[in-house]
């Protein structure tokens, strides 16, 4: 399924509402919640999931992922402490500005990634909110 801006926005309001709802304000936060799937409220099928995942650079991340049953992730974040960066991970049929393409997948959406230089949780959350005003 193609994802459109409007539709992005939503995906990002419900991602937001969710960490609210789950008080995750900051990477400490996510850590009692590693290992955990919570469907979203809306009666979509949509869930966020929590996990600890290797990253390239033989360290690790907390990764918060958005995902939409047989479209994927649209929505992602990725902390990692130990290199000092977090990257935020989209889907979305055209690219969003501040974004850098990965690749395009089977439906035509673009997966784009922004780097903040930041381990700070908030600050992810942030550039979340702004995709809100995009």
């Amino acid at each position: 399924m193609r994802i459109n801006l409007p539709e992005l926005k939503v995906i990002a309001s419900r991602f937001l509402e969710m960490m609210n709802i789950l008080n995750i304000h900051s990477t400490a936060n996510l850590e009692s919640h590693l290992g955990e799937v919570y469907p979203c409220l809306d009666k979509s099928p949509d869930f966020i999931e929590i996990v600890l995942r290797p990253s390239l650079e033989n360290t690790t991340t907390y990764t918060v992922s958005y995902t939409r049953p047989g479209t994927g992730i649209p929505l992602e974040i990725k902390v990692n402490p130990a290199s000092k960066y977090s990257l935020i991970i989209l889907k979305t049929e055209r690219l969003v500005i501040g974004y850098s393409n990965i690749v395009t997948d089977r439906f035509g959406n673009i997966a784009q990634f922004k780097k903040i230089q930041s381990i700070d949780f908030s600050d992810a959350r942030r550039e979340i909110s702004e995709l809100q005003s995009a």
